[in-house]
């Protein structure tokens, strides 16, 4: 009868450790499934910036095309406008000198 009593108080001892240790593996395999939803969250977050990085890049780099397009246009307006002026500053100069000789 003793030896049964130790032998259901060393069973009953293992249920509850086991209970105990059951409990532990399902606490933690509910804390990795949020850490794991917590990573997979922020890689979804991460891509989403990473493609509206690469949207930026792109819009910056046409924005850059555009100014040197743009600069090197009045570049061109300058020098036209220049070449312009000469023209004309060379005509009314043979003018002006056309009137004097008269």
């Amino acid at each position: 009868e003793e030896l049964a009593r130790e032998h259901d108080n060393e069973k009953q001892r293992l249920e509850t450790t086991i209970h105990s240790l059951t409990q532990t593996v399902n606490s933690g395999t509910e804390k990795i499934q949020a850490l794991q939803d917590h990573i997979d969250s922020c890689q979804s977050d991460l891509d989403a910036e990473k493609k509206r990085y690469s949207e930026l890049q792109d819009e910056l780099s046409g924005a850059q095309d555009r100014i040197q397009h743009l600069e090197q246009c009045l570049e061109n307006e300058q020098l036209d406008k220049q070449h312009e002026l000469s023209e004309m500053d060379v005509r009314m100069n043979k003018e002006l000198h056309d009137i004097k000789i008269q």
